[in-house]
């Protein structure tokens, strides 16, 4: 039963936004697989069990469906910082827990990490001024937090995009080598290369925090 202070949406609403959802999942799991230019408008209509045209309807093009994809990732993982750092406290606990809230982000998202590695080598994301503009904000953010310690007092002088591309590039080789790792330790009997997540984000945090720290007094 519905009340007047819970709204109805309407049905073919309902069934557009459904449609939307499943064209994204479709054109993330395809584009994180394949790559842009393998997968086609098919492959993906075909995925997402919808018409063809609709891509188009909702997104233009495949590369409107790419760049929507990837905006709506970032925008979720950095909303999702926002909210979990809203308090600041003491500066290197809040730049720490932001290097373990933002590794996972990317670890918990597999597919986000390999769409973007696929991208970057292909020299392609630059070329789309909505993710790349995304992707700036990442590296503001890492920016902020570093750039709050180092006025501070608590953090010695570091470039913050050497420092944002350590802690990317960290969780980025974490997250595509899991399988690898998972199938050494299984198979092969190196019990060693199996590491949870949560170990390893609190690694990536002591291990950036004491490179940054300043020690002077």
């Amino acid at each position: 039963m519905t009340t007047a202070s819970q709204p109805v949406t309407p049905p073919r609403r309902r069934n557009a936004e459904a449609t939307k959802a499943r064209l994204m999942a479709a054109g993330e799991a395809l584009f994180s697989a394949h790559g842009f230019a393998a997968t086609t408008l098919d492959n993906i209509a075909g995925h997402a069990e919808a018409n063809k045209a609709m891509v188009r309807y909702y997104f233009g093009d495949k590369d409107g469906l790419y760049t929507a994809i990837i905006e709506t990732i970032i925008d979720d993982v950095l909303a999702n910082l926002e909210s979990a750092l809203a308090a600041p406290a003491d500066p290197v606990a809040d730049m720490g827990d932001f290097i373990e809230i933002f590794a996972r982000a990317i670890i918990s998202r597999p597919s986000f990490p390999r769409m973007i590695l696929r991208d970057y080598l292909d020299g392609d994301i630059m070329t789309r001024e909505g993710p790349a503009r995304k992707l700036r904000g990442f590296m503001d953010t890492t920016r902020r937090f570093y750039l709050a310690g180092r006025a501070a007092g608590r953090f010695r002088e570091v470039d913050p995009h050497m420092l944002h591309l350590s802690i990317v590039g960290a969780a980025i080789f974490f997250s595509i080598t899991r399988r690898i790792r998972s199938t050494l330790s299984t198979h092969q009997g190196m019990a060693d290369f199996e590491i949870e997540v949560a170990p390893f984000t609190r690694h990536l945090r002591d291990l950036v925090l004491s490179g940054i720290t300043s020690h002077k007094g």
